[in-house]
């Protein structure tokens, strides 16, 4: 089922349902907006496309309640815009074994209590022959200095935020599935449908409609389709 709002600047049908084109969708995070589901499917089939084995990271990227944070998040999304950038940086500087190519989707949520405080959840996808996975247990003791992809993830978050290294480690956090525990990591097959399926509906939350900061001049959600 499908709803519109009254948005003067950016006209939202809502999504209700339990699936998605027929993919199932976390219905926990209340109505979802259908045009960032349609954005996520597709970014999710282009990245499944590209290689036999892809890995799958969800973070958020907080930002510090700041005043000149502020002025800079009042003027658009130009601090995720550097991240990315500064991302492709760190994640070609560590030299991984194979062409990483990032695939990515970001959506800004303020503080549904305050309205203030943004933070940019984000969904990255690579090539699994890149990076196997967030750190390795050697690297878990210092993730700020090391080449693992948690490590560039933080450094480019600091850099967009003009933190001297080491970053504090509060700056980006991984969630977890709440029923395992464990940080929403995944590596997928090209092959495994149910896989691709079940990352459709974890990411799913990235499109709900609640903390969006709709109406205003800059986007809410992205990903590196530019569509």
């Amino acid at each position: 089922m499908l709803a519109s709002t009254k948005d003067p600047l950016q006209y939202t049908a809502l999504h209700y349902d339990s699936e998605f084109n027929g993919l199932p969708v976390d219905q926990g995070q209340g109505p979802l907006i259908a045009r960032h589901l349609g954005l996520l499917e597709d970014l999710l089939q282009r990245a499944r496309n590209a290689h036999d084995n892809s890995l799958a990271v969800r973070f958020d990227l907080h930002c510090p309640n700041t005043i000149a944070i502020s002025a800079t998040l009042n003027q658009g999304n130009g601090l995720v815009s550097l991240f990315w950038s500064n991302l492709y940086e760190q994640l070609f500087n560590a030299q991984p074994a194979a062409p990483f190519d990032l695939h990515f989707a970001w959506t800004r949520e303020h503080d549904p209590h305050t309205g203030q405080q943004a933070t940019y959840k984000s969904l990255i996808l690579l090539n699994a022959r890149a990076f196997h996975g967030l750190y390795s247990n050697e690297q878990a003791q210092d993730i700020g200095t090391s080449d693992s992809l948690a490590g560039c993830i933080l450094r480019a978050w600091a850099k967009s935020l003009r933190i001297s290294d080491p970053p504090p480690p509060e700056l980006v956090s991984f969630p977890t599935d709440p029923l395992s525990g464990k940080t929403q990591v995944m590596l997928l097959n090209r092959y495994d449908h149910n896989a691709w399926r079940e990352l459709f509906t974890q990411s799913s939350s990235l499109c709900k409609y609640e903390g969006k900061p709709l109406g205003r001049v800059f986007c809410a959600f992205r990903t590196s389709n530019r569509q």
